[in-house]
């Protein structure tokens, strides 16, 4: 069976996007000195139909090219020719106002979206590359004017590289871009979906070997997301190395602990990670009870129970075992109450559950 990948939501994304399509950098020139390029400008000013305007701005450049105005005169310019989507040419305009200003993180965001509007893959990659390092360099400064733009338009490049490695058939060129997004973006909300993605990319090769190895390396040195040490775990508990899934369940939870206090995790991204965690303290209290751990169990499934939320599957598989964790300590009113809740879950633990609730009852009114 072919492997599946992860796609992300992308109306979340786009509610999260820089919109500076009609974002000016620079403002309109004072043109007061008489001159002939003064009069030039004040036709512009006062000209209201656009393939007029643009007839005369692109004018103005080809015969003054180094006028203090021209930065201004070339925005108008590339915001008149994306409206008419002639997105090479906006293209071409964007260019020329990065030579004025590398750090121009607005005209380099248009250049992206011009080259998606154009559905140009080479251009998207080239432009989204571009774009990530113009706002990477402004986001470095936080009292630049445009920190909080450029923070949004790094963060619009991370999903776009990310799409890039879902959209990616052949699992060499996947792997490659893989290991680009690591090493670009070591913080992104996005990088516990890529290093998901090591496990299934691997077994395309037929080596899951390789990608193990490779897994616990970066967990060992604090590189790794929860979910790719979530994913170790649950081989290792698959296989029945109870010892080695209960240590890459603790190191599941040590990771989830250094990005929060990192701080991060945006809000995407910390449900993403109550997920692993919910998965690892599952794995870890499951062993623990076969181990006849109970007390270490039962605190390590209500932890578990309180991240699976919303997961019918797996809160029932622990509603169930934390009912019969409770049994084993004695504790009849709350494992009652856990066997009662697994009852509104459906799947192979409520008829157990059910019979459960009959010794339980039947045991508490001897009492």
């Amino acid at each position: 069976m072919p492997a599946r990948f992860p796609t992300f939501a992308l109306a979340a994304v786009l509610a999260l996007l820089p919109v500076v399509a009609e974002a000016e950098r620079y403002a309109r020139p004072e043109a007061t000195e008489p001159c002939e390029e003064t009069l030039k400008l004040q036709q512009i000013f006062g000209l209201a139909d656009p393939a007029e305007k643009l007839k005369y701005l692109e004018e103005f450049l080809r015969r003054f090219p180094k006028h203090p105005a021209s930065g201004w005169v070339l925005e108008q310019t590339q915001l008149l020719l994306a409206a008419r989507q002639q997105w090479r040419e906006a293209i071409t305009a964007g260019e020329r106002l990065l030579e004025l200003d590398p750090d121009d993180v607005e005209a380099a965001y248009r250049n992206l979206q011009a080259a998606e509007a154009a559905q140009d893959a080479s251009a998207v990659r080239a432009h989204a590359a571009r774009a990530w390092e113009v706002a990477r360099r402004v986001a470095a400064r936080p009292d630049a004017p445009k920190a909080d733009l450029a923070r949004q338009v790094i963060q619009y490049c991370e999903y776009l590289d990310y799409v890039e490695i879902t959209k990616a058939q052949d699992p060499k060129q996947r792997l490659s871009l893989m290991a680009e997004f690591e090493r670009k973006h070591p913080r992104s909300s996005y990088l516990g979906n890529v290093q998901s993605l090591y496990f299934p990319t691997y077994e395309q090769l037929g080596d899951r070997a390789k990608v193990l190895a490779l897994a616990e390396q970066m967990i060992e040195r604090g590189a790794a997301s929860e979910d790719l040490a979530v994913s170790v775990a649950e081989h290792y508990f698959k296989a029945g190395d109870f010892d080695k899934a209960l240590r890459y369940s603790a190191k599941t939870i040590e990771a989830a602990a250094q990005r929060r206090a990192e701080a991060a995790a945006g809000p995407d991204s910390a449900k993403q990670a109550a997920r692993a965690l919910g998965r690892a303290y599952w794995m870890a209290g499951k062993i623990q009870m076969e181990r006849g751990q109970f007390a270490a169990a039962d605190s390590l499934l209500r932890q578990a129970l309180n991240r699976l939320r919303g997961n019918d599957a797996m809160t029932g598989a622990v509603l169930f075992h934390l009912g019969w964790v409770n049994y084993k300590l004695g504790n009849l009113v709350d494992a009652e109450k856990f066997n009662q809740s697994c009852l509104q879950y459906r799947g192979p633990y409520q008829d157990a559950a059910r019979r459960n609730l009959e010794v339980i009852r039947v045991e508490r009114s001897a009492k």
